[in-house]
């Protein structure tokens, strides 16, 4: 499933006094398969721009298109687009309601007409797949860790079988063995299942872990877009427009070495090497 976007712009309170350009011009396309992580500084337009791929926003200018379907046109069927283009908002946890959680991850594929065997079944492989223990199916999602909230919240959202999963800061307010978690099983569910993942985080160590793709915004403006190796790699890029990069990242640049590191075992290679050349080079000194 492809998602694209063609000079997209978006206002908030359109024609008052309290008008807000959140997107400005804003093209870009996001092909299947592809795992893609959005940063940028608060008010950036992040958060916008998934809801306007999500159909949950129309573009105030431009075009949103999904499959090369308009999502602004005339009988564009939403509902059903909502399901292909799952979207789980910040602290997705405050939307459950249900008594147990297999009935909260039930409700999805219920109200999209499976019958309650069916949508059964689709839960429990959700929850599955989020890593929630069966023994928690029937229980309150209410007396759970939070880490385990936020996994079936994810769960509700896919049991409904997107074809492409939207996550907005999905690791907000978790320790880090929540952390670590739920980051785990959004790469596994990327690497097993082929969906599109598209991330939206300010923490930046997320965003390396889960994206290959990373797209930044400023300003409602995309002013990068490239491999996260390449897009972390421009440090004072980040820098001038209020973002940082991943800790070993920020290591590696402040040591005067490549920047194109962004996990700590490349960190430890690349040390080790230069402490080995720097050696060489004081002996032969």
């Amino acid at each position: 499933m492809s998602i694209e976007l063609k000079d997209v712009s978006f206002y908030y309170f359109p024609g008052t006094p309290m008008e807000v350009k959140a997107l400005d011009g804003v093209s870009l396309s996001i092909e299947d398969g592809e795992s893609v992580g959005i940063m940028g500084p608060t008010g950036s337009g992040k958060s916008t721009l998934v809801q306007l791929m999500n159909g949950l926003l129309k573009p105030s200018a431009g075009e949103v298109l999904v499959d090369g379907i308009n999502l602004s046109s005339k009988g564009t069927n939403l509902k059903s687009l909502r399901q292909r283009v799952g979207l789980v908002f910040q602290y997705p946890e405050h939307q459950l309601f249900e008594e147990t959680v297999l009935a909260d991850v039930c409700f999805g594929p219920r109200n999209m007409g499976f019958p309650p065997d069916k949508a059964e079944i689709m839960a429990r492989e959700a929850l599955r797949a989020v890593g929630v223990d069966e023994k928690l199916f029937h229980r309150s999602p209410f007396e759970l860790s939070g880490g385990q909230m936020r996994r079936v919240a994810i769960a509700g959202v896919l049991a409904m079988s997107p074809n492409t999963l939207i996550l907005d800061e999905p690791t907000a307010g978790l320790d880090p063995r929540g952390r670590n978690g739920i980051l785990g099983r959004i790469v596994r569910l990327h690497e097993e299942r082929k969906i599109t993942v598209i991330l939206v985080s300010h923490n930046m160590e997320d965003i390396a872990r889960v994206a290959k793709r990373v797209i930044v915004l400023s300003k409602g403006k995309v002013v990068m877009d490239g491999s996260t190796r390449s897009v972390f790699s421009e440090v004072e890029a980040l820098h001038e427009v209020g973002l940082g990069v991943p800790q070993v990242t920020e290591l590696m640049y402040r040591l005067g070495l490549p920047c194109d590191v962004i996990t700590v075992e490349e960190a430890r290679t690349a040390i080790r090497d230069w402490l080995r050349r720097k050696g060489t080079c004081s002996r032969e000194s």
